[in-house]
């Protein structure tokens, strides 16, 4: 009441327990809406240099985001608020060697959002450009389709209970049929990226595709029947653990593969039991 901070100040605001389904000032996102009247607003009258940290990784669940381009938004409406800085967190899910659905192109796109959210556009263009650059010109129309395919997914179901620690309830996003739909789109990406013959492309896919095997792997008791080949979470745990052998070649790598290595022993156990919780801010689903 009544303060005012001196100009060399700074306010940073963090968004921990935001929901993120939606853009911040989305009107269904009431949750960030008061966030952004209640909080950001009332700061920016104290304080006129005000920072925001942006928890903007999927949790523990790999397939927690959805819509790479949702970022796109937040940043775009951080800066017509005039805010001084804007500090984006990024992270992984499983140990670090297994990243959430779409990370090297979030990481990518937060950077060129970071420089200049307006030249962005809608980040279509941005997609596809870094699809086709990234994983090839064979694969990249398949991995921007799977893209494309969750985030229509996404926003057609109006969802958004997801926080940085996960989703709260389960998502439409997360439905069995939809994992087996992303499945089949990035078997595409592979077969494709392996005719370009291109051995750092079909890598590329084959990591891009951890996230769809593990989702597969850890709800196959309901996914199993829409899946295009019939593997049991056994053999797709087997392949995760195949793929990241091969990266882990010194001490420093085999001892975060260790963390992961753990995380497939429980997939592997419970892949068959349609049941689930979280440990993400104590909440059960």
């Amino acid at each position: 009441v009544k303060i005012k901070a001196n100009d060399n100040f700074a306010v940073q605001i963090v968004t921990l327990g935001i929901r993120r389904g939606r853009p911040y000032t989305d009107p269904k996102n009431k949750m960030a809406n008061k966030f952004m009247q209640n909080i950001v607003s009332r700061w920016q009258k104290v304080c006129k240099n005000i920072l925001i940290w942006d928890y903007v990784w999927g949790g523990h669940r790999l397939m927690t985001f959805p819509d790479q381009l949702l970022n796109l938004h937040n940043i775009r409406i951080f800066a017509k608020l005039g805010v001084q800085g804007f500090f984006p967190q990024e992270n992984h899910a499983v140990g670090r060697m297994v990243y959430n659905q779409g990370c090297p192109f979030r990481s990518w796109l937060l950077a060129r959002a970071m420089w200049d959210p307006e030249e962005c556009g809608d980040g279509e263009a941005l997609e596809t450009t870094f699809c086709n650059e990234y994983f090839g010109p064979a694969a990249g129309p398949f991995v921007k389709q799977y893209y494309k395919y969750l985030r229509k997914v996404h926003w057609e179901s109006g969802f958004v209970g997801m926080t940085s620690g996960g989703t709260l309830t389960r998502a439409p996003f997360e439905a069995p049929e939809v994992t087996a739909e992303c499945f089949k789109i990035m078997l595409k990406a592979l077969e494709a990226a392996k005719k370009e013959q291109n051995r750092t492309h079909i890598r590329r896919v084959e990591f891009e595709m951890l996230p769809v095997k593990f989702m597969a792997a850890s709800d196959y008791g309901r996914v199993k029947k829409f899946l295009p080949e019939k593997k049991s979470a056994r053999e797709l745990t087997a392949e995760i653990r195949s793929f990241i052998r091969g990266k882990s070649k010194d001490v420093k790598t085999w001892t975060q593969y260790k963390r992961v290595h753990r995380t497939l022993n429980m997939v592997e156990g419970t892949g068959d039991i349609n049941a689930e919780a979280s440990r993400e801010y104590g909440l059960g689903r």
